[in-house]
């Protein structure tokens, strides 16, 4: 019997405002999600809740970059054979200036 299962997570970097009013970087909690309609809504309520970084501090969240994962399993005896595809998603109303930062501090560390 072949058993099918595909999973969304998502993980990345946060933009936000400190208690100074100065724009910052963290990282973002890790969400996971059974399709890409729930993992868009959860991060998105994140952003807007606040609660998306990972208890950094933030005063205001204002976007994040995710990477997402969807991996697609499937089970042949007791045996999971698993293969993940990844793409980069902005989320929040960001400026070219506020996404080529999220970009660089993900390519390159924070």
């Amino acid at each position: 019997m072949v058993k099918e299962k595909v999973i969304y997570i998502a993980e990345g970097l946060v933009l936000g405002k400190d208690k100074d009013n100065e724009e910052k970087i963290f990282f973002s909690r890790r969400i996971t999600a059974k399709d890409m309609k729930e993992l868009d809504e959860e991060i998105k309520m994140g952003l807007k809740e606040g609660w998306l970084d990972k208890d950094f501090g933030f005063q205001e969240l204002l976007g994040a970059l995710m990477e997402i994962e969807k991996r697609e399993c499937i089970k042949k005896g007791n045996k999971w054979y698993c293969n993940s595809t990844y793409k980069k998603k902005y989320y929040g109303n960001l400026s070219r200036k506020q996404k080529l930062s999220l970009s660089r501090a993900f390519e390159y560390g924070i």
